[in-house]
């Protein structure tokens, strides 16, 4: 399909968008395409001609927009009979699911519509683009919001005790270890000790290098390699958030130097490249899926731990440790935003942290409510 790929290479792929994106992108623009066709709509013609959507038919692309991929229709059953007879009740998409598709379809119909004014006087231009803003406008007025008000049930980092326990799991010389074969014990648990003790991404986990490593300074280095030509995997690992240069404490780079001169050295194969996590059977850069099923693993082999336990959910869990030792310290909060954009990689006017803080300012909302409640009911007696 020609339009699409022009939009997707000028548009998106030109302005450096992770290759997941453009993936997501190219998704919605298929929902778009599987809907008009559908109801016999030629959207290329309709938008390039002026003849813009109308309010009924974006009510239905909404509609559309809310179904899993390539589902052409839902079966309705009510709850009841559902329950009854154990029928699986298709929900669809999440609302934020949707709204990004929308986001995505509203950015692809404008430009379409951009291309058929170069055609038309001045004046007619003019009005076109007024009447496609407009529909545009009413797309988006129709676009759920992303933000449901439900906050109950949102991911959050494991508590401190579950962390106690992961933690003491992965030693070596642990009796519940989940790993029999000693090399992957020391992988894995220098692999969860990055995500927990630098927050990092899984991207961005396999995406260290052994020369991202500096011992002498002990520090690591975070890069944005997209489109790396020297990394073989199919589905290339990125880091989604900015560089950065992150220190590291003794202790865990002597992890990282026991694995590489202990273990990864003795690997076929390593030397093709210089990833710092292999797989070791093969030698080849660690894979996407590979560490999903390391925590797979961790979950099903350790007891006590949560089912939603995943290399982002430690991200989670190293922001609740932040937020507590900055709490320690007494550290100002526009100071601690500054300083965990910096160690995340976000930007420094990102609200990005209220997502990764949900566990620490819901404990402390808790102990405030139940501090109040003591003032009220018992008379301020603990």
């Amino acid at each position: 399909m020609f339009l699409p790929v022009v939009w997707l290479v000028s548009m998106r792929r030109a302005t450096h968008r992770a290759a997941n994106t453009l993936h997501a992108n190219l998704q919605a623009l298929k929902l778009l395409y599987t809907w008009a066709t559908r109801d016999g709509i030629d959207i290329e013609r309709r938008m390039s001609d002026g003849a813009f959507l109308t309010n009924g038919e974006l009510a239905a692309l909404v509609g559309a927009s809310r179904q899993e991929i390539g589902q052409r229709g839902a079966k309705v059953v009510g709850l009841t009979k559902a329950k009854q007879s154990g029928v699986a009740v298709d929900v669809g998409v999440c609302r934020e699911t949707s709204a990004n598709r929308l986001r995505t379809i509203a950015d692809y119909l404008g430009w379409l519509g951009r291309e058929g004014y170069a055609r038309l006087a001045p004046l007619e231009a003019d009005a076109r683009l007024s009447l496609c803003s407009a529909m545009l406008g009413h797309l988006r007025a129709m676009s759920p919001s992303g933000k449901g008000r439900n906050t109950v049930g949102m991911r959050e980092g494991p508590s401190s005790e579950v962390m106690d326990t992961i933690l003491a799991s992965i030693e070596i010389d642990a009796a519940n270890n989940p790993w029999q074969d000693l090399g992957l014990r020391v992988r894995n648990r220098l692999l969860i000790n990055l995500f927990f003790a630098l927050g990092l991404r899984r991207g961005e986990a396999l995406g260290v290098r052994i020369e991202s490593i500096d011992f002498r300074k002990a520090t690591l280095t975070v890069v944005r390699a997209p489109d790396d030509p020297d990394d073989p995997r199919t589905y290339q690992p990125l880091a989604k958030t900015r560089d950065r240069i992150l220190p590291l404490k003794e202790g865990l780079a002597r992890m990282i130097e026991d694995y590489v001169l202990r273990i990864r050295s003795k690997i076929p194969g390593v030397r093709k490249h210089s990833f710092l996590f292999v797989s070791h059977q093969t030698g080849a850069p660690l894979s996407l899926v590979a560490v999903n099923k390391v925590f797979t693993s961790l979950r099903e082999r350790v007891v006590g731990l949560p089912e939603n336990l995943t290399p982002h959910v430690m991200r989670h869990a190293w922001n609740d440790a932040f937020s507590a030792l900055m709490d320690r310290k007494q550290v100002t909060e526009e100071r601690e935003t500054q300083m965990r954009s910096m160690m995340m990689g976000w930007s420094p006017t990102s609200g990005t942290a209220a997502v990764y803080t949900r566990r620490h300012v819901r404990e402390e909302a808790r102990r405030a409510s139940l501090a109040h409640q003591l003032s009220i009911v018992d008379g301020g007696k603990p």
